[in-house]
């Protein structure tokens, strides 16, 4: 099988997740936490039930399953999967086939489609751009030879997948950030919750026909290597092919931005204390950047 040929500046992402390394020390620095930095700390104000001083009881966590309880389309197909692929395209093969009822002939369309996608962009195009047309085209190409329950069925498949990312986003957040911290229940389901809903407009920010494209896609898209933090990254440095490579100021600014966006975002649900050990760790990515910038 032809594997879509996605390209993205690597040098890029190699710089990008080589910064990203340096400065969210979170998981490991919650255990001995560097000297406090020089925060004015507010006393929270977490919510109590009236007439009493006992903890809110937590939330439970969302589940797809409560969501949409009748279990997921499945339709029967007689297409098997083309030959000399991997074992991993070949699951998500299987998995199409099972979810959609894909004949042959569709699943070879299918194929077709695949292959013959490629993010097109001009100079006047960015990456961020020109994958997300590209997805479009491959969403609708898909569609088009779907039968109106097959297209349902992939459209249910999108949207679990979507939910399936988001709470995987918010726990992946939770356990770098607070996961070594005396949280009460009730606190860490505040947590979650405040990440989940941070995950989820992230995700809104990116197409459908643009996941299809990225990885973890559930398409066999081939060993796809952008990753939805390399798609935002495109559109936040604002990629263009034939430019040069982003310069580290400019990578480093994204990364400085995130980290102060998040020393204030679990106010009101860390006491004063524990908000200064979590920030103690944003505090020491700050210090990473200014380190290893050649600028300083």
């Amino acid at each position: 099988m032809k594997k879509s040929n996605i390209i993205f500046p690597s040098i890029a992402l190699v710089i990008g997740y080589l910064i990203g390394s340096l400065v969210f020390p979170l998981a490991s620095s919650t255990d001995t936490p560097s000297d406090e930095p020089e925060v004015d700390y507010s006393p929270p104000s977490i919510s109590r039930p009236s007439g009493g001083d006992t903890e809110p009881q937590p939330r439970p966590i969302p589940n797809v399953s409560n969501n949409n309880p009748r279990p997921p389309r499945q339709l029967s197909g007689n297409a098997t999967p083309p030959e000399s692929i991997e074992k991993a395209e070949q699951a998500k093969w299987l998995r199409l086939i099972e979810v959609l009822g894909l004949d042959s002939d569709q699943a070879k369309a299918l194929e077709a489609a695949i292959a013959e996608i490629h993010p097109k962009p001009d100079d006047d195009t960015t990456l961020d751009v020109a994958y997300a047309e590209a997805g479009e085209r491959l969403e609708q190409a898909i569609l088009a030879m779907l039968t109106p329950e097959q297209q349902a069925a992939f459209r249910e498949m999108q949207q679990r997948t979507l939910e399936n990312r988001v709470e995987v986003k918010a726990q992946e957040e939770f356990s770098e950030s607070l996961a070594k911290l005396d949280l009460t229940a009730a606190q860490r389901e505040q947590a979650l919750e405040l990440l989940r809903i941070q995950a989820e407009e992230k995700a809104s920010a990116i197409s459908s026909g643009t996941r299809l494209l990225l990885g973890g896609s559930f398409l066999p898209i081939g060993d796809e290597k952008t990753t939805d933090k390399s798609f935002e990254l495109m559109g936040q440095l604002q990629l263009k092919p034939g430019e040069d490579p982003p310069t580290f100021e400019q990578i480093a600014a994204v990364h400085r931005a995130e980290l102060e966006r998040r020393m204030t975002q679990f106010e009101g649900i860390l006491t004063p204390a524990q908000l200064a050990l979590y920030q103690s760790s944003l505090a020491q990515g700050l210090e990473n950047l200014d380190v290893i910038s050649p600028q300083r």
